[in-house]
């Protein structure tokens, strides 16, 4: 029997995921596990289906898996654009707004919010991809930045050095503020002058991220506002440059975008564990946003410089120590015995209890049975 644990030993075989018809990767027995590319998304030619120009922005990983990219300058274009857990094109919002430029957040019930670029309003966006209205200046927003939404329907906007408290629940009128915390400065819970960044959520909605670039952190609140602690080392390798984007794992490691620096991965109590995607096909890679899902997708948009220019791109990695087993999936994922190599494939959609929980069981070739059970928060066991 072999015990796997995320990050801090690492399992001795590779995980490998095949999605759609793309073999991503071959598993070797004796190998360690890798953050792995997989593919990039929102690409194409020029307005094609599912292209986005710039596609710096990549919200959260929704509900069912879906993933909103926004681009990196505002224009007529209107793009804000759903794709699914395996980067394919579904559908482009309809607004009566440019939506470009702006950061965006999948709520629980899959509606999602898109801070508007250079206007005073995040859109509120229906899961079919259809403009419901605006949260609007008469809130208290002036220049909304990052957004999230929390389990227990709180919505939280980046404006300027504050971060406003709304609640999801629309009266008929307005959406109710909850009110709001953070100022001006460099001393614990306030932002600097670029102001609040990306913000994420942890697992339970109990502690609240958000970036502060100018200030080279990223600042850890409770749900209610009140200042717990920062993130960021004052030098050495866990030193934050320009944080723009937070994402974190239900299995506890916070993925800071550095740009300039790929994304940097730190445990919930600040510790610096290591930097990922620093390059991309050997080209440097500046992560401006990244996101995580339970299955272990990590999902981020930036700029590869090389070859005389930049371009831009969003991206689909796989980390196993963000793998969490022991939350929602959206598939069930089987991997041949262990004394023969052989790559992880999805062999289709399953909502069973006992699958989610990894006590699905499967007779490998030689008629043996395995099981991958949960011995606690990001540790596995084959048996």
């Amino acid at each position: 029997m072999s015990v796997y644990r995320s990050r801090d030993v690492f399992p001795r075989v590779l995980f490998v995921i095949v999605v759609s018809t793309i073999a991503l990767a071959t598993g070797v027995s004796s190998s360690y596990a890798q953050f792995t590319l997989l593919n990039q998304f929102a690409n194409g030619p020029v307005n094609s289906p599912g292209y986005v120009q710039m596609p710096l922005y990549v919200s959260n990983v929704g509900p069912n898996g879906q993933i909103v990219v926004t681009q990196g300058v505002p224009d007529d274009s209107n793009v804000a654009n759903t794709y699914a857990a395996d980067g394919t094109y579904l559908q482009t919002a309809l607004s009566s707004k440019t939506l470009g430029g702006g950061y965006s957040n999948i709520g629980p019930d899959g509606t999602y919010y898109v801070s508007v670029n250079n206007s005073e309003d995040v859109a509120v966006i229906n899961s079919g991809g259809g403009f419901v209205r605006d949260l609007p200046s008469s809130g208290g927003i002036v220049d909304p930045t990052g957004v999230v939404t929390s389990t227990s329907g709180s919505l939280y906007v980046g404006n300027s050095s504050t971060i406003q408290v709304y609640s999801t629940a629309f009266d008929g009128t307005t959406y109710p503020s909850l009110g709001s915390f953070g100022s001006v400065g460099s001393g614990p819970g306030q932002f600097g002058v670029a102001g609040v960044g990306a913000m994420a959520l942890d697992s339970t909605s109990a502690n609240l991220y958000a970036t502060d670039s100018s200030n080279h952190r990223v600042e850890v609140f409770s749900a209610g506002g009140s200042y717990e602690s920062s993130i960021g080392d004052a030098s050495g390798p866990g030193q934050l440059n320009t944080p723009e984007g937070v994402a974190v794992s239900n299995t506890g490691l916070v993925y800071v975008a550095d740009i300039a620096a790929g994304i940097k991965v730190f445990s919930t109590t600040g510790t610096y564990l290591e930097t990922v995607a620093a390059t991309i096909n050997g080209q440097p890679f500046d992560a401006v946003t990244v996101s995580v899902a339970p299955t272990g997708m990590v999902y981020a948009g930036g700029q590869q410089s090389g070859g005389g220019g930049v371009s831009d791109g969003a991206f689909r990695f796989f980390d196993p120590a963000s793998w969490s087993w022991n939350e929602y999936i959206y598939q069930c994922q089987y991997r041949p015995d262990e004394r023969r190599s052989g790559n992880w494939s999805i062999t289709g959609n399953k909502s069973d209890a006992g699958c989610q929980q990894g006590s699905d069981r499967r007779p490998d070739d030689n008629g043996q049975q395995w099981r991958l059970a949960d011995t606690g928060r990001g540790h596995f066991e084959y048996q």
